[in-house]
């Protein structure tokens, strides 16, 4: 989710940019901003790696635990994946 707002943060500059025509960028977005992003999103992923983790491993089979963290880490790199696709994709302009 932070990330997508982070993402609307600079649409929102970059649409605020063009309507007063500003021909400069105006200054940079305060860390206070920024910050409550960046602890939401620590936090939760320290909750959810830790808890996934663990079901991951204390449910598998000893025979299974290296597929499913497998899976568990081809899970993650999907949805990086899916990151880069929409922060690179025409829909967001102007970054």
């Amino acid at each position: 989710m932070c990330p997508l707002a982070e993402e609307a943060l600079v649409v929102e500059r970059t649409d605020v940019t063009m309507q007063l025509n500003i021909d400069h960028w105006p200054k940079t977005v305060s860390v206070l901003w920024q910050l409550p992003q960046y602890i939401i999103i620590s936090v939760s992923e320290i909750l959810f790696s830790v808890t996934g983790l663990h079901l991951a491993y204390t449910q598998a089979p000893s025979s299974m635990r290296s597929v499913v963290m497998a899976v568990w880490l081809l899970t993650i790199g999907i949805g990086n994946l899916i990151v880069v696709v929409i922060a690179e994709s025409a829909l967001i302009t102007d970054q």
